[in-house]
């Protein structure tokens, strides 16, 4: 009887083992599939991007204030073009 036990808990660690491999291969092959910056949906879900962080060195055109002078000024630029303070 212990050796039937012995045989099924193997056996039932066997199946969680290669469930968890097919899960672990599904999810890396999402990821690499919406590495390409796409939303789209996951079990339900939507992704978010990582387009709401700020980057300095956006090309996106914007606007933001100085924090020396308080001057408001283009973002592409390093420096406020009034008082010349870096960003």
């Amino acid at each position: 009887m212990v050796e039937e036990l012995t045989s099924l808990t193997n056996l039932l660690i066997m199946a969680s083992l290669l469930l968890n491999v097919i899960t672990l291969f599904t999810v890396v092959r999402l990821v690499r599939k919406n590495k390409a910056g796409s939303s789209k949906s996951i079990g339900g879900a939507a992704t978010e991007t990582a387009a709401t962080t700020t980057n300095v060195f956006s090309s996106e055109a914007g606007a933001v204030f100085c924090r020396n002078c308080g001057d408001q000024y283009d973002s592409t630029s390093a420096v406020c073009p009034s008082c010349h303070t870096r960003r």
